[in-house]
């Protein structure tokens, strides 16, 4: 019989009900790291042990994925306990001044878009979609773009599929 110990570090960057970054760390794993832009968080400085099915799913894979470091971040900061609508969800200067910083900044990070085409008849959601981009192609880690997407496959979904 064995035992293995593995330790999973959350870190949360917030300010009242406005997350800014999740970052989780897999302790003495080496590998990878990664800036993940989602759409909108669910953890702040409340609930920081809290994992929502995206984190979940990401977590499932780190190693899979090579990483034992994700920075998370989203295009939306504010946290809502339900899903929020397109209306509920708005504009956050700070947060998308702190997302183009980390992006300038990213050294080694590989960058990943996890947003999808979620409401992609929002104007807002479509203007950040278009600055981030804009923001990345001005960056120096313009090379290390990745997105995860889902792929039909025999009628299976895949969600784990890293695309350059």
């Amino acid at each position: 019989m064995e035992s293995k110990k593995e330790q999973l570090i959350t870190e949360v960057v917030y300010q009242g009900n406005h997350t800014y970054e999740i970052k989780k760390t897999i302790d003495g794993f080496k590998g990878d790291k990664a800036i993940l832009i989602g759409l909108y968080p669910t953890v702040d400085g409340d609930n920081i042990t809290k994992i929502d099915s995206t984190q979940l799913h990401l977590i499932n894979h780190m190693k899979e994925l090579g990483l034992n470091e994700v920075r998370i971040m989203n295009l939306y900061s504010e946290v809502f306990d339900r899903k929020p609508t397109t209306s509920q969800m708005t504009y956050d200067k700070e947060n998308f001044e702190y997302i183009t910083q980390a992006v300038n900044t990213a050294g080694e990070y590989k960058l990943i878009i996890a947003y999808g085409s979620s409401h992609s008849s929002n104007k807002t959601t479509n203007t950040l979609k278009k600055n981030l981009l804009e923001a990345i192609s001005n960056s120096k880690a313009k090379d290390r773009v990745y997105q995860i997407s889902s792929v039909r496959i025999s009628d299976k979904f895949s969600g784990e599929i890293l695309k350059k």
